[in-house]
């Protein structure tokens, strides 16, 4: 969505430059929901189906509540099994927090990412017990079965903008949350697959979604972005023509 926030555009900034070290033959794929929907996305079949995701003010948006273990939240993938070595990055937010005694607040990305009757992919996450110590979460879910590679505190504030990155290239992986380092570790499996974005026991918004890699087609899924993008640049330079007039206006005064 387009907006005015020193922060959210930064980070966007600051991504869209780190492009530039990327393969010369990488694709791009871009998601800004500014049209208003998920096409492209689709709802993985595990997870609880009582999540919402809906796209409000051109963000995604997830809302779930009373999720404990085993139980996770519903994610909403997107891109295709043969995708291998790729970078994504998106811009989040803890807008609400839905507190449960016998769960966390959470979030997070998975990467290489196959779902069958159980899932296996390269998991990345956030959580807090209480909306103010927050921890992230590094690791593989392979048969269904969960190997934590890292763990440690991260500083992560409600309602306001992250930014997260994740990459993998080959067997190595890494997160980084606000552009600093958050983890890197090896892994041999799962080799390809696809994107997940999930959230659980809050309200969680998404925006700015990114995906490079020589797997990756180059495709924007909110062409209205681009439009307005556009739009605002043609009516800023008005604006500014009109202020030279203006100007000149009054020194003919003068």
């Amino acid at each position: 969505m387009l907006r005015i926030s020193a922060f959210k555009e930064f980070g966007t900034i600051a991504f869209i430059l780190s492009l530039c070290v990327t393969s010369l033959w990488a694709g791009t794929l871009q998601d800004d929901f500014d049209d208003g929907n998920i096409d492209g996305w689709r709802r993985t079949l595990l997870g609880d189906r009582q999540t919402q995701w809906s796209v409000r003010d051109g963000e995604l948006v997830s809302i779930s509540q009373n999720i404990c273990p085993p139980d996770i939240a519903s994610g909403l993938a997107i891109g295709e099994m043969t995708w291998q070595n790729y970078q994504f990055s998106c811009q989040f937010k803890i807008e609400r927090l839905f507190r449960v005694d016998c769960g966390r607040v959470n979030l997070g990305v998975a990467i290489r990412s196959r779902e069958g009757q159980v899932l296996n992919e390269i998991a990345f996450g956030v959580n807090s017990k209480d909306g103010v110590a927050w921890r992230a979460v590094c690791g593989t879910n392979i048969a269904g079965k969960w190997k934590r590679l890292h763990q440690g505190q991260v500083d992560i504030q409600p309602k306001r903008w992250h930014t997260l990155r994740v990459e993998a290239n080959e067997n190595q992986h890494q997160l980084h949350i606000d552009d600093r380092l958050i983890c890197r570790f090896q892994s041999d499996l799962p080799k390809k697959g696809r994107v997940l974005v999930w959230g659980g026991n809050g309200e969680i918004h998404f925006d700015h979604v990114v995906i490079t890699g020589d797997d990756i087609p180059n495709l924007n899924l909110s062409p209205l972005s681009a439009s307005r993008a556009g739009h605002l640049a043609t009516t800023w330079g008005r604006l500014k023509q009109l202020h030279v007039t203006n100007l000149k206006l009054s020194e003919d005064e003068l």
